[in-house]
């Protein structure tokens, strides 16, 4: 018998299908698309993912996971159900759809208690706890997202006018970041920002995350991302008082040691609190079931 896990982004969906034993027995990506900019898109993509599993396995799945951005605010749930079971009638009973970061949880979890921290493009504290589904920020980039990709390059953008503003001068990291982005003053730089996306603003930590080589000063705005989230895992701790398992996820803490090494400091005086060593794909929550 198998399972199957599908964990679907906004830059890509990933499938995987597992036999029970664990073993990955067949694995695909495409593009991925945010369900909520472009439902239609979305479901084409999901559908051309599909119909690359090899057609020997399909009658032999029995359990299917998949996880999708934007999941909890779809309107039109039922129709993608429809939709697939419209190709794959033996997927009836068997398929199960939540949102992505539910998806990571039970990967880690399954139906038992702890706590996710999620920081790749946003942020998010998600778990499972006492019973009952616990969220500590994930706000949105405008009113939170904490210690994420996009918060990181936003908060060394401010500190970059901050101190333009007071001393009319850059830093040697700070002008190094202008030349990155082909940028020669600081009203260049204001107005290229406001002209990204949020992914695109978001994408930009990968140029800070090269000039941390190189710059302390960069690499301080990396760990004080690790303090937020820490702080936000303290902010739970307090208001259930119960110890908890809590596993990373997202690219902000799994290719990003100087954020991740931070969080785990902020940890240390709370052994209540008990990281995850193990790093699983989201895809593996089928395996939970």
């Amino acid at each position: 018998m198998y399972c199957l896990g599908i964990d679907c982004g906004g830059t890509k969906n990933q499938l995987i299908l597992y036999h029970q034993s664990g073993k990955v027995v067949f694995q695909n990506e495409n593009q991925g698309i945010t369900i909520l900019l472009d439902d239609q898109l979305f479901i084409q993509n999901l559908l051309e993912l599909f119909a690359t599993i090899p057609q020997a396995y399909l009658t032999s799945i029995e359990n299917i996971q998949i996880g999708i951005a934007g999941w909890g605010s779809y309107t039109f749930k039922e129709t993608l159900y429809q939709r697939i079971y419209a190709i794959y009638p033996m997927f009836q009973g068997k398929l199960e759809i939540q949102t992505d970061v539910e998806l990571v949880r039970k990967a880690y979890f399954g139906n038992e208690d702890g706590v996710i921290a999620l920081a790749g493009t946003g942020s998010v504290i998600y778990g499972h706890l006492q019973q009952k589904f616990i969220q500590i920020g994930g706000w949105g980039y405008l009113l939170g997202d904490e210690g994420s990709a996009y918060w990181i390059v936003k908060t060394y953008i401010i500190k970059l006018l901050a101190d333009f503003d007071a001393s009319q001068k850059l830093r040697a990291d700070q002008a190094a970041f202008l030349r990155h982005l082909n940028l020669k003053s600081t009203k260049e730089l204001v107005g290229y920002f406001y002209s990204l996306e949020r992914r695109e603003v978001a994408q930009k930590c990968l140029i800070l995350v090269d000039l941390a080589k190189e710059y302390p000063e960069v690499v301080a705005v990396f760990q004080l991302a690790g303090q937020q989230l820490a702080n936000q895992l303290l902010t739970l701790h307090q208001r259930i008082s119960l110890p908890f398992s809590v596993a990373f996820h997202g690219s902000g803490l799994l290719k990003n040691d100087y954020v991740k090494e931070s969080l785990i400091k902020c940890l240390q005086d709370f052994p209540e609190i008990q990281p995850v060593q193990a790093t699983i794909s989201p895809c593996a929550a089928c395996l939970k079931q």
